[in-house]
């Protein structure tokens, strides 16, 4: 989530917001890079979707 394209990186988020509901986990370091994206206007409504994709299919402690 850290490639030189805007476009690439918009799709690496999208991706793990879909990772996040078909498998139900995420490494804490994939949340951590997709809150930096949310920094930057062109990546941030991407981030944001994967991270409420991570709130809603993945339950603490799961």
């Amino acid at each position: 989530m850290e490639h030189a394209s805007v476009q690439v990186r918009r799709c690496a988020a999208v991706s793990v917001g879909h990772l996040a509901r078909i498998y139900g986990e995420v490494e804490a370091e994939t949340v951590s890079r997709l809150r930096n994206l949310l920094m930057d206007k062109c990546t941030a409504g991407a981030a944001e979707g994967a991270l409420e994709d991570i709130e809603i299919f993945i339950r603490p402690g799961d």
